[in-house]
C-alpha cells in the first residue's frame, strides 16, 4: 500500500494485482453481460484433454474443472484453423460439428469461438460462448472475443511460465542431476527407481525421439518441454519419465504393463497437438522404439541395454534418426 506524502490529500493507492483468475472472471462476466449467452467459458487445452478453466453458464451445468476429451469439442475445429468459429445453427453446420453437442451431453445450438494463443505461438485454449437456441452472431460479437482473447495473451504467457518454472522446481527436488529445461530427470536418475525386485518384474522401456522441423537443423526449447509435458501427461504415475540428451526421452514402465495403452495415449496427444498448431508451423516430430527386459536379461549391464535396444528400434523406423 502506497499512501500519497502531497498535503491536504489523505488517500490510499492499492498495489494489488489481480491474480489470473480474477481477471479472467472478471472478463467472462463483461462478456456475459455484453452478449448475454447462455454459456461462456475459457478453456485451457493439454492434449489429449480439454479442461473448462472458467465458466459463467446460466443453466449451472458447465463449471471449472471439468475435462472432456479435445476430440469432443467444437474448439478443435475453430484451432486447427486459428481463426474464429461462428456457428449460428449447429442443425445446419456439418457432420462432425452437429454430433457434439450428444458427445458433450448439453444441447447447445449456437457457437462461437476464438483462439487463445500465448507469445510464443503455443496454444493456451480457447475463449467461446453458447447458446442452447440458434443466434445470428454478429462481427461486433466476433471483435468483442478477439479482443478479449489479444488482452489476455500477456496474462496467460506470464502465468504459463510461472507453472512451467514452479513443475522444475517441484521435479527437481530430490534429484541430483535434474534437467533445468523440462523438470524431467536424467536417464541415469532411473537407476535408482529400479530396484533387484522390481528388475524381477521385467520392466519395458520406451524411447521417444525428437527430430528438428523440416527445414532445421536443431530443436527448439518449446519443442523439449512440450514433448515433456506430453510424456508426463500420457504416463501412468508408476511410470518413470527422463531426458537421456538433447534429442531423446524415455518412459520406463517398471511393471512392464501399460505400454500398449500409453503409445496409444501418446500417439494420440502427438496428433492432436500437431493438428491444433499446423496454423502457427510448429510440430513435434517424434518416433518411438520399445524394448522390454526379457530381451536383455542376460546382458551385463541389462539396463543400458534396454535404452540401446530401444534406441535401435527407433533408427529402423527413420533412417538417419539419433545420429
Amino acid at each position: 500500500m502506497l499512501t500519497s506524502a502531497l498535503p491536504g490529500i489523505d488517500h490510499t493507492l492499492s498495489l494489488h494485482r489481480p491474480a489470473l483468475d480474477e481477471i479472467i472472471d472478471g472478463l467472462l462476466h463483461v462478456i456475459a453481460q455484453l452478449l448475454n449467452p447462455r454459456l461462456t467459458a475459457i478453456a485451457r487445452i493439454e492434449t489429449p484433454l480439454y479442461t473448462i478453466m472458467a465458466a459463467v453458464d446460466r443453466k449451472h451445468q458447465i463449471r471449472a474443472g471439468q475435462t472432456y476429451p479435445l476430440t469432443h469439442t467444437f474448439c478443435l475445429y475453430m484451432l486447427e484453423r486459428e481463426r474464429p468459429l461462428r456457428i449460428n445453427d449447429v442443425a445446419q453446420a456439418n457432420l462432425p460439428l452437429r454430433s457434439i453437442p450428444t458427445r458433450l451431453d448439453l444441447p447447445l445450438h449456437a457457437y462461437l469461438g476464438v483462439p487463445l494463443l500465448l507469445h510464443d505461438g503455443r496454444v493456451f485454449g480457447s475463449l467461446w460462448v453458447a447458446d442452447d437456441q440458434p443466434r445470428a452472431w454478429s462481427a461486433s460479437d466476433v471483435g468483442l472475443l478477439e479482443l478479449i482473447a489479444r488482452l489476455l495473451t500477456h496474462e496467460l504467457s506470464r502465468d504459463a511460465l510461472l507453472r512451467h518454472q514452479e513443475r522444475v522446481t517441484q521435479s527437481s527436488r530430490g534429484q541430483s542431476t535434474p534437467d533445468t529445461l523440462t523438470g524431467l530427470p536424467a536417464w541415469n536418475e532411473l537407476r535408482r527407481f529400479l530396484s533387484p525386485t522390481s528388475r524381477r518384474s521385467a520392466p519395458a522401456l520406451a524411447v521417444i525421439a525428437l527430430e528438428p522441423a523440416l527445414g532445421s537443423e536443431h530443436l527448439t526449447p518449446l519443442a523439449r518441454q512440450e514433448l515433456a509435458g506430453l510424456l508426463m501427461r500420457t504416463a501412468r504415475m508408476v511410470d518413470w519419465c527422463a531426458r537421456a540428451d538433447d534429442d531423446l526421452f524415455v518412459v520406463l514402465f517398471p511393471d512392464g504393463e501399460g505400454m500398449s495403452a500409453w503409445q496409444l495415449r501418446m500417439t494420440t496427444a502427438l496428433r492432436l497437438w500437431n493438428r491444433i498448431h499446423a496454423p502457427q508451423h510448429l510440430a513435434l516430430h517424434a518416433y518411438i522404439g520399445i524394448a522390454d527386459w526379457h530381451e536383455v536379461a542376460d546382458e551385463p549391464d541389462p539396463l543400458s541395454a534396454l535404452l540401446e535396444l530401444a534406441r535401435s528400434r527407433v533408427r529402423e523406423q527413420v533412417p538417419g534418426a539419433l545420429r
